[in-house]
């Protein structure tokens, strides 16, 4: 599980809309670099796509979106990821945070979430 670590920006996005593929015009259009689809997206698609079989996803999930849409959009993104690094290390805010986990996965998911924020080795 060290993919996400390397890489600066991961986004996801959740829909209550029934349709399968639509992340694939902001993928054609060059607006992201790859989106996690059904295989039946990818080959309906008029690019050469690439498809992998994946593993399901620890059963949690840490992360914010966030737009930097110029210098004062990335400074804004900067004080949020600051403020978010600061407050991760306050006990209380942990427990907010986890309190979405189960109990059984809440130790494994702090760990994981302070070594992406470079707080735990």
């Amino acid at each position: 599980m060290t993919y996400w670590l390397a890489s600066w920006s991961i986004y996801t996005r959740t829909s209550s809309s029934n349709e399968t593929g639509s992340m694939l015009p902001m993928l054609e259009r060059g607006f992201i670099d790859a989106t996690l689809e059904y295989r039946k997206v990818a080959e309906r698609s008029a690019m050469s796509l690439r498809y992998y079989a994946i593993q399901e996803a620890e059963p949690f999930n840490l992360v914010y979106f966030a737009c930097s849409k110029g210098e004062r959009g990335q400074r804004v993104v900067n004080l949020l990821n600051e403020s978010i690094k600061l407050k991760s290390q306050q006990v209380a805010y942990q427990q907010l945070v986890l309190k979405s986990i189960t109990e059984q996965n809440q130790p494994q998911a702090l760990h994981i979430w302070l070594q992406a924020l470079q707080l735990v080795p």
